[in-house]
């Protein structure tokens, strides 16, 4: 079943992940946050929980054991420098952990508001208990570009979204004035 639900997600990865970021965005443009009480502290609660076990299936439930542990912590700077000078791309998978992580970084600004630190460093301590698991359980490779990749995820996802919320409260007082 677990291959089943892989395959279908995999097929599927940029719709699924597209829909996902649109919607958290809508939860945003909404004004969700802003609006106290319990229905709104259990749509981004059901939100989150949603997506945290996608995360963890994607990354660990999904996988099958390999023979023996594999660590990577060579940064692949070629590739990076490349794609920043317009002559190439990132490899798939980095582009996939970058689009995997950006939802935390939405959920992030709404618990943590303007804390970026705190972001910063709980984002780091997620992906690295998903590296360090993958590691252990001999079911993915410990690679230092994934874990670079979630945490440049989890930081555009967290400043893309207080920009978001700046804007709209920006276009609130003009609309007020």
């Amino acid at each position: 079943m677990y291959q089943t639900i892989y395959h279908w997600a995999s097929g599927h990865f940029w719709p699924v992940s597209i829909g996902i970021v649109l919607f958290l965005v809508l939860l945003e443009a909404a004004g969700i946050h802003k609006k106290p009480g319990k229905a709104s502290a259990i749509l981004w609660t059901c939100a989150f929980l949603g997506y945290l076990s996608a995360v963890l299936f994607l990354t660990l439930g999904s996988r099958a054991r390999i023979g023996q542990r594999y660590l990577n912590l060579k940064i692949h700077w070629e590739a990076i420098l490349m794609a920043l000078q317009g002559k190439g791309r990132l490899p798939w998978e980095d582009l996939a952990n970058i689009i995997l992580f950006l939802p935390l970084g939405i959920f992030f600004q709404e618990a943590l508001g303007e804390n970026w630190f705190c972001c910063c460093l709980l984002g780091a301590a997620l992906s690295a208990c998903i590296e360090l698991t993958q590691w252990k359980l001999r079911c993915g490779y410990c690679d230092i570009n994934d874990f670079l990749c979630n945490m440049i995820g989890t930081i555009v996802g967290y400043f893309f979204t207080g920009a978001v919320i700046r804007a709209q409260e920006a276009d609130r007082k003009r609309r007020n004035s």
